[in-house]
């Protein structure tokens, strides 16, 4: 499966989907961190947790859906497959 490499573009592929509809895999879209808009894109592991590139100190962490900032910012989820 390819990406596009920007988290706007990633909004759009495949088919979107709802928080309580999250798989494995699936991408979570957030919106409005640090412009307006999609902004932000991470891949679901399962228990309300995502792994994604949080900032260059930071480097790629695992963050939990719930916490107050994802979840004030969480859009919906995208889910790819393979054609």
């Amino acid at each position: 499966i390819e990406l596009p490499r920007s988290s706007s573009d990633q909004a759009s592929v495949g088919t979107k989907v709802s928080k309580d509809e999250l798989q494995v895999g699936d991408i979570v879209v957030f919106s409005n961190t640090y412009r307006s808009g999609p902004s932000h894109t991470g891949i679901y592991l399962g228990n309300n947790k995502f792994i994604h590139a949080s900032t260059s100190r930071k480097g790629v962490v695992i963050s939990d859906l719930n916490s107050n900032y994802y979840r004030k910012h969480f859009s919906y989820g995208r889910r790819v497959t393979s054609n």
